[in-house]
């Protein structure tokens, strides 16, 4: 099979762009051939299908700021994306495509296209876009179903996306995309890496079957001990919705407990700030990690914290510790139950209960080594790279000739 993997990033960001190289590296792995189709950046890993990636386009900024228009008009269609996978299909000629997140930067127009030339596609739903314009179901820091049905005019009333103005735009990109376009109405499948994710796009009204097909994460060949661990740890995308505020609450009520970060993100600069200003000397930031660097950081690490406020689905900050043999305490939100055992969860937003678990945990080594001995063994049964490509070639076969 040569399948098509298209995501608007095509280098390590969040747990959308991890999930791509997984599937990338798992279908390469088992003898398939992969295409890959994304924008150009400075950061891209390599890839031989680069001089097919379209411009680099933002949405970061001012709406009305001059790159952010450039951005916005993708929402809608961009004639340089369509030429450009047109172009992409006919020197590589796929048997399916599988489309991650291709919103706002490429926009419809690739899927408008991979209609256009009959190529069977499959959409991995990595959030909540096709029922939220805003992405997140998250307004003000309260889980958010306003747009339920359709009703996407919602995120224009409420400013979702940080503005006024940026709620328009991305209201209107949903209507657009649902009443003008059809766009989804053409991809042969829909999968997400949860069930809840699954429950609730259908409770808000998505109109298409979704399969679950779980997140590969590669499991490195020896584990941690975490009973010899000297830090808690998190790693992950610095952002709002994965409860950095909730990390930092927690730390001030453990200043005996060291506390590591890696990551970056939107709030990697406040989170420096706050760590300063609040005399956090027991936390710890080490910035972005490549997958080697990483792996040595969380080998020091006792147990993981997942502090998530907005309903994470099948978040790599929980999977790559337990892959390692690392126990992790997390937000009860979203998919996370469907990764850990109950006692392993607490209340979100909850910074109180967040470090009482935490300070249990850490007190209690040999308890750390039996829960990550056991989430590495879940992790390996359901998570692991092979399963990921025999789900994949279940539901999209290859072409035959």
């Amino acid at each position: 099979m040569r399948a098509l993997l298209i995501n608007k990033f095509f280098y390590p960001r969040g747990g959308a762009e991890r999930a791509f190289f997984e599937m990338d590296a798992a279908l390469r792995a088992s003898g398939h051939e992969t295409v890959h189709f994304a924008l150009r950046d400075a950061r891209n890993r390599p890839s031989p299908w680069a001089a097919y990636f379209p411009s680099e386009a933002s949405f970061e900024g001012a709406v009305l700021g001059r790159a952010a228009l450039r951005g916005a008009g993708r929402l809608f269609y961009s004639r340089e994306v369509r030429r450009r996978l047109r172009a992409l299909l006919e020197a590589a000629r796929p048997d399916v495509a599988i489309v991650h997140n291709s919103y706002h930067q490429l926009g419809p127009a690739v899927l408008l296209e991979l209609r256009a030339r009959g190529v069977a596609t499959a959409m991995v739903l990595h959030d909540y876009k096709v029922v939220c314009p805003a992405y997140s179901m998250l307004r003000e820091g309260a889980l958010c179903e306003a747009c339920a049905g359709g009703r996407f005019h919602q995120a224009a009333r409420h400013g979702c996306g940080g503005s006024r103005a940026r709620g328009v735009l991305l209201a209107a990109e949903s209507y657009w995309q649902w009443r003008a376009l059809r766009t989804y109405a053409h991809v042969a499948r829909f999968v997400a890496p949860s069930r809840y994710l699954v429950d609730t796009v259908r409770r808000m009204g998505f109109p298409f079957p979704v399969e679950v097909v779980p997140n590969a994460v590669t499991v490195p060949a020896t584990a941690s001990d975490p009973a010899s661990g000297t830090a808690v740890g998190f790693a992950g995308r610095l952002a709002p919705e994965k409860g950095v505020e909730v990390l930092l609450q927690a730390a001030a009520r453990l200043p005996h407990l060291p506390l590591r970060i890696a990551g970056d993100g939107p709030l990697a600069r406040w989170l420096a700030e706050q760590v300063s200003r609040r005399g956090l000397g027991n936390v710890t930031l080490v910035g972005h990690l490549d997958e080697a660097r990483l792996d040595d950081e969380m080998r020091r690490w006792r147990l993981a914290v997942v502090p998530s406020v907005f309903a994470d689905n099948a978040p790599y900050a929980v999977l790559e510790p337990l892959a390692r043999g690392i126990p992790v305490i997390a937000s009860d939100v979203g998919g996370i139950p469907e990764l850990l055992d109950a006692d392993a969860l607490v209340p979100r937003g909850d910074a109180a209960s967040l470090a009482g678990s935490v300070e249990r945990l850490w007190s209690a080594p040999q308890e750390c080594r039996r829960l990550g001995a056991a989430g590495r063994a879940r992790v390996m049964a359901r998570h692991a790279p092979g399963g990921l490509v025999s789900r994949l070639e279940a539901l999209l076969p290859a072409r035959q000739a």
